[in-house]
């Protein structure tokens, strides 16, 4: 009831702080809860947006006032006045090259549905066991970054058909900043590598296979609402469903023309990603609160695989300080494979 009335007279601007202080209070904090469907360093990750910032700060300054909860007194807390400001990377790696000017894109609906026809045909071996595996590597990874640089972190996810299985995750050393070519994309030593086991039902995103109808497949994606809850783009969504599935050429085809039909993608040429590897570049644009974001898909044109996938802030320089355009996150996905065994 206490805390009720502290909710009551705050201010609406204040309203999140005083209930996210009163929960930092709660006497039942840390019993055990159900597992995230997502790691710790995946939310860290994509919870960078300016709401998550002022909250954490909130939260930081108002923690040791936490006792005065619990005898009663009242607590009254500042509101922040100043406007949000992106966190982004100190150290990001160089951007892909011909992606930001806006003369050289083009509609991409016809190329993505000539595309998805061409995938649709293909003809593929059938799996060589029932347990998947996806390699990606995801920058940046500041929770594990000890020294400046780009800190990337290479992690396999593996499933059985129950949908238990394990993460090896690699944290690789840091990069120079500015740097195009990411480095440790190649074989890695598994000493260095640490094993996280789930069980089923902790990654729910493993419970709803992509099929190979379009209206379908649409739906599907609108399952991979952003983290940090920003605005995003069907990029986005189509990203997030090729970190959790391994998928077959009428899942990929259908999600091509789903994309096809969003006016808001452009094709802006073949490109070389991080890892060396050639393919079309598709982008979107979305506007946050504080600038606008560019998304970009790197696919193979042969078989329709999604490359690599990244998020730029399209941020130009002016009096204000702005900063210039960022690279502000980027996943590359390395290889997918079927096997006998978890090893």
């Amino acid at each position: 009831m206490a805390a009720d009335r502290v909710n009551d007279a705050a201010d609406p601007a204040t309203d999140p702080a005083i209930r996210e202080l009163v929960e930092y209070n709660d006497p039942t904090r840390g019993r055990p809860i159900p597992p995230p469907r997502m790691t710790a360093a995946e939310l860290r990750a994509r919870a960078g947006g300016p709401a998550h910032s002022r909250r954490t700060s909130l939260i930081r300054w108002l923690a040791p006032a936490g006792a005065l909860v619990a005898t009663g007194l009242v607590v009254v807390a500042v509101q922040v006045t100043h406007q949000p400001v992106r966190e982004e990377p100190a150290a990001a790696p160089a951007m892909l090259t011909g992606l930001l000017t806006d003369a050289e894109a083009a509609p991409a609906g016809a190329r993505l549905r000539r595309l998805a026809g061409d995938v649709a045909a293909l003809r593929e071996p059938a799996p060589d066991g029932p347990n998947a595996c996806i390699r990606t590597q995801q920058w940046p990874a500041k929770d594990h970054a000890a020294d400046p640089g780009v800190v990337a972190v290479d992690e396999q996810l593996c499933w059985t058909p129950n949908h238990d299985g394990r993460r090896r995750i690699t944290v690789l050393p840091p990069q120079p900043p500015g740097q195009l070519r990411a480095g440790g994309t190649g074989a890695l030593n598994p000493a260095d590598a640490s094993i996280e086991p789930f069980t089923a039902g902790q990654i729910s995103y493993l419970t709803d296979v992509p099929v190979g109808d379009e209206a379908i497949v649409a739906g599907q994606l609108t399952s991979y609402p952003p983290a940090d809850h920003q605005p995003s783009t069907p990029l986005q969504a189509v990203a997030d469903m090729n970190r959790y599935h391994i998928l077959d050429p009428a899942q990929r085809a259908a999600i091509l023309r789903v994309l096809a039909n969003d006016p808001g993608i452009s094709f802006r040429g073949i490109v070389t990603d991080r890892d060396g590897r050639t393919g079309a570049a598709y982008t979107a644009d979305v506007t946050h609160d504080d600038g606008p974001v560019r998304d970009i898909a790197v696919i193979d044109e042969q078989t329709g695989r999604l490359l690599s996938y990244e998020r730029v802030a399209l941020l130009t320089p002016s009096a204000d300080g702005r900063r210039s355009p960022t690279v502000l996150s980027y996943v590359l996905y390395l290889a997918e494979d079927w096997t006998d065994q978890l090893d």
